[in-house]
Parts: C-alpha cells; structure tokens; sequence
C-alpha cells in the first residue's frame, strides 16, 4: 500500500489597508461612468472643475469612442503591486511593455500571440469578440485604434490618473474617509474568519477557481462602491469592497425603503394615493369612492400619515387629506438611486 501526503504548511499572509491606487482608479471609472455612480455626482463636479484641459479632452474623447469605464487598471494591481504610492504605480505602469501592458489591461483573457498579433495587425482585434464580447463589441474602429496606438493611450492614461490623484477633491476625500476605511476594515475582520471563506463571504458567492494563495489582500474603498472586485493569480487573492459613509449606508438605505415601500404594498392604500393627487378630500368621501368603511380607511390614512405619503390638514371640523407631492418624489428618486447605484 502507497501513502503520499501533500501539506501546504507555509503561512498564509493576510493584511487588510486601504489604497490610495485603487481610489484614485474609482474615483476616475465613476467620473468616466457618472450614469452609474450618481452618489458621487458631487464629487464628480468638482472634479471636473479641477480637472487640467488635457485631459478632461481626452476624457470626453474616450467617452464618444468606447464604453471601457478603465476599471481595467485594477488587473495592473498584481504585476505592478503598488498601492499607496499613485506615482510610482503609474511609472510601472510606463514600465511595462506594449504585449504586457494590454495582456494584463484584459485579465488575461487574451493570450500573449494573440495581443502580438494584433500589435502587429489591428485587423486581428475583430476576432477578440468571442473572447471578451463585452469590450470588443461596440466599437470595432476603436478597438483597432486602441492596438495601433497603444503607447499614445497608455501615456494619456497615465498622465489622467496623475491628474485626478494631484486635485484638492480627491486628498481632501482620502482623508475624510480615512475613518471610514478603519471602520471597514474592523468590521470584516470582526468575521474572524479564515482568508479564503472570508474573501468569499465578501464576494458573495463561493469561487470556481481556486489556488493555493500564499496571501490575501482586503482593500476597502469609497469610489468603489457597490462593487466587489476579486483580483487574483496562483499566489494572490486581492478583493476590493466597496463601502459607502454612514449617510450613504446601503443596508440602512434598503431598511428604509423596506418601510416605505410595505406602507404602499396595499390596493386601498395606492387608490388613496391616486385620488388624493392633486386634491383634497376627507376620510368618508375617500371610504366611499374606494368601497370601503370609514375605520378601515382610517386605519389606511394613519399608514400612510406616518410613512409621510399624505399631509392632514383640519378644515372646521373635518380633516383633510392631500397627497405630499414633495415626500412621494424624493422616494421615488431614493429608489431610483438605490437601484442604480
């Protein structure tokens, strides 16, 4: 009988820190993407004002061409492990060839002859649809464009990210998020659990591919926010989390649409909603149209009362209902936001 035992008995290092790198990366896909992150409009508009002409050309230019948001950056965030130093990120950056530069720009989701054979002929890109068809195909003159003049982008690229990282906007943020990002981080630590269920925990969903990580990185970020980015290779699992400030809580937001949305989860209560637009009426007349009793009504009134729907008001005295245009708009714009975002 044969025994072999195989044991991975080197320990595996986790740090959790925040990153200057991967903000600034956030801060310029949502100021590409403002569709997508309307929390940081703000933020956004400031930016823009801030913002050299250079680039923000280069910016709008990238916009009419392509619907790449240049979350691609992050996959440079193993090769080039750089993550509190944006300047010395972007001169790795510079660094690296043209092959290693879009072999890593696209998660290796093209091989290396492949990215060689389209540096050598642009026209090859038409095929790269059926590796990545969500990059590859809205734009086939960009995407040819892109291989053409790769060192010309890259540079512009570059010179963007060193921008966004130089304005008032962003080390002012970076700072007040510090508190932010150390209630994060203590809050997944606070799992106490091994790296790899707790990268999947925060993930959401167990991995498919798996190595034996010899490190995981925990990085929470504001601009990143809602998304959860895994970045890994055999020796690396990095996940990004995006956390918002406590105005912004996701959870707590969810809870409080939960609360306005069971006060409208009623056929009676949305009737009264309808007939009070644009007018006034009093309880019996409401109980009347809609067929119901007056103390069922009532009952209805004091739902919607409470969850700001409807404004009272006493005439003499009979009271009056009228809808709250104001509160209904601001919920449904919260409701909007929070789908979106």
């Amino acid at each position: 009988m044969a025994f072999e035992q195989n044991e991975n008995n080197n320990p595996i290092a986790v740090d959790h820190f925040s990153s200057p790198v991967v903000e600034c990366v956030g801060l310029l896909t949502s100021f590409i993407q403002p569709a997508h992150h309307t929390t940081f409009e703000e933020d956004h508009n400031k930016l823009k004002r801030e913002l050299g002409e250079d680039s923000l050309q280069f910016v709008n230019e990238w916009k009419e061409n392509t619907t790449w948001d240049l979350m691609q950056l992050l996959n440079f965030l193993l090769p080039c492990p750089v993550y509190n130093d944006v300047h010395y990120f972007v001169q790795q950056l510079t660094h690296l060839s043209n092959e290693d530069f879009l072999y890593h720009f696209f998660g290796e989701s093209l091989s290396e002859s492949q990215i060689y054979d389209a540096l050598n002929n642009p026209a090859n890109t038409t095929h790269f649809t059926e590796c990545i068809p969500e990059m590859f195909e809205d734009n086939e003159s960009f995407n040819k464009q892109f291989f053409m003049n790769i060192e010309f982008y890259r540079d512009e690229i570059c010179k963007l990210i060193v921008d966004v990282y130089s304005t008032t906007i962003f080390t002012t943020k970076i700072t007040e998020h510090e508190v932010l990002f150390t209630s994060s981080i203590n809050s997944v630590k606070s799992k106490k659990m091994k790296p790899l269920p707790l990268a999947q925990y925060i993930m959401g969903k167990p991995f498919k591919r798996l190595s034996n990580y010899e490190s995981f990185l925990f990085i929470p970020s504001f601009y990143m926010t809602p998304h959860k980015i895994r970045i890994f290779n055999d020796h690396t699992c990095l996940i990004i989390y995006g956390c918002s400030d406590t105005t912004r809580d996701i959870i707590n937001d969810s809870k409080l649409l939960e609360k306005q949305l069971k006060s409208l989860s009623d056929s009676n209560r949305l009737m009264i909603l309808r007939l009070l637009q644009g007018r006034k009426e009093y309880g019996a007349k409401l109980a009347q149209y809609i067929g119901v009793t007056t103390a069922t009504i009532s009952h209805h009134l004091e739902i919607l009362k409470k969850a700001g729907f409807i404004i009272e008001e006493k005439i003499g005295n009979i009271k009056y209902f009228s809808l709250n245009q104001e509160h209904f708009d601001s919920f449904m714009d919260d409701l909007n936001k929070f789908i979106k975002r």
